[in-house]
């Protein structure tokens, strides 16, 4: 096992010990209690229940009175050398026997990763070490699902402290039920934990009662029927386990679809009333939602007839006042106390100017009221007033969330369906999605 770091002072050479050993210590003598001898096939500093032995370094051990019983076991320090330039000044090249984190007075040196590292003046003057331990990275996707982890090497993968069946290597796939999970690495050569990453997602980190009159609906999530060669929609499950949205009439059923690689539910110009039904009236205070007016550049008139020049993104079905629409260039409330619209994340809402409707977020609050809340549901005696165009996603809260919780859903939601670019530029995660470490 390889320890953690060790300073230049007291450096030794660790004669017959490799890179990646691992020790096998065992009985020369006595029985395991007071008096026994133990014996490691290689050199390292020696450990009772996780605390170093002071001054028990080397390849035996004799056992004290007061070590019996305890958990003995013994790590290899890498072996670290100055091999040009004078130690501890600037200039001086730093070399590792194992790959690690370099490390100045304990503390990680920022982008110190690796076998060799040069002394900068900042740190002159500090105590250098190595922390070698696996240190895994993204290295394909955002960290979600789908998301390809790597490590530097090779051991068992663990998600919320807990070994994930059959994933040893030095390569992790993040699956659905992984995404969020606080992922980290436990390396054959050593007995500590690599650094850890998790993602913030909503489903983990929002708190029972924003969920309970809420939910999480994405169209990776869907379920599907197949007529005539063409996919419907028939439910999305939420993820936070409250209320599934559903369509069993196939007439009202969205059509299934791709956009850019991501799933999708499309609301077709249609007589009928495409929409996703939740199973009873709920009181959402906050919505954000995933979606693209028709094409993304269409302006005028986007009902289903032609008559109509409203738009639900959400509605009940039962009452006009029942609804979010949108006309050409203002949001309506409906009566339910929505007002203004974010897009996209930006700083201020508005109320004006919302067609042209690129994909993006849209994002608004309500009055609480309790109604059967559809995704993309229109009302009028002429079946119009529909939304037309993909729907990707959607959130609803039971609670408004304050401003770091609005920036994080909104970072998840944008990254989680590649719309990173559309966030503005001083959104907190314009460039990076949202983690929890």
């Amino acid at each position: 096992m390889l320890a953690l770091g060790l300073g230049l002072t007291g450096l030794a050479a660790l004669a017959g010990a490799r890179a990646g050993a691992v020790p096998v210590i065992s009985l020369a003598s006595g029985s395991g209690y007071a008096g026994t001898e133990l014996v490691s096939s290689v050199e390292g500093q020696w450990y009772a229940d996780g605390v170093a032995i002071p001054g028990a370094w080397g390849g035996a051990l004799r056992i004290t009175p007061a070590l019996e019983g305890a958990a003995i076991f013994l790590r290899v320090d890498p072996h670290i050398w100055v091999s040009d330039g004078d130690p501890g000044y600037a200039g001086s090249s730093y070399q590792s026997s194992v790959f690690g984190q370099w490390q100045a007075d304990g503390v990680d040196i920022p982008g110190a990763v690796g076998l060799r590292w040069e002394m900068t003046p900042a740190h002159e003057g500090a105590a250098i070490s190595l922390d070698y331990r696996p240190i895994i990275r993204i290295v394909q996707g955002q960290g979600y699902a789908g998301s390809r982890l790597r490590s530097n090497l090779s051991g068992q993968w663990f998600a919320d402290g807990a070994a994930i069946p059959g994933a040893i290597g030095r390569e992790l796939i993040i699956s659905a039920a992984l995404e969020g999970a606080a992922i980290s690495q436990d390396a054959e050569v050593t007995i500590m934990q690599s650094n850890t990453i998790q993602m913030w997602v909503p489903t983990r980190q929002l708190t029972a009662p924003q969920k309970a009159n809420g939910g999480q609906w994405l169209a990776e999530d869907q379920t599907t029927v197949e007529r005539e060669g063409v996919g419907y929609v028939t439910a999305w499950r939420d993820k936070f386990g409250v209320r599934d949205m559903t369509q069993p009439t196939a007439a009202n059923q969205p059509r299934a679809g791709s956009i850019n690689g991501h799933q999708a539910a499309i609301w077709d110009k249609s007589p009928a009333y495409p929409s996703l039904i939740p199973p009873a009236a709920f009181s959402p205070m906050w919505w954000l939602i995933i979606a693209e007016f028709a094409t993304g550049v269409e302006v005028a008139n986007f009902s289903s007839t032609g008559a109509g020049n409203l738009a639900q993104i959400i509605g009940s079905g039962a009452a006009g006042t029942q609804r979010v629409s949108f006309n050409g260039n203002a949001l309506q409330a409906g009566g339910n106390g929505t007002g203004a619209l974010r897009i996209n994340g930006a700083a201020s809402e508005t109320t004006n100017d919302l067609l042209p409707l690129a994909r993006g977020s849209l994002s608004f609050s309500l009055a609480g009221a309790s109604v059967a809340w559809c995704i993309g549901r229109g009302y009028d005696i002429d079946n119009n007033r529909q939304w037309v165009g993909p729907i990707l996603g959607a959130i609803a809260l039971g609670a408004a969330p304050d401003l770091v919780t609005r920036q994080l859903i909104e970072g998840y939601m944008h990254w989680k369906h590649g719309l990173e670019d559309s966030l503005p530029a001083s959104h907190p995660y314009r460039n990076a999605p949202p983690r929890v470490q």
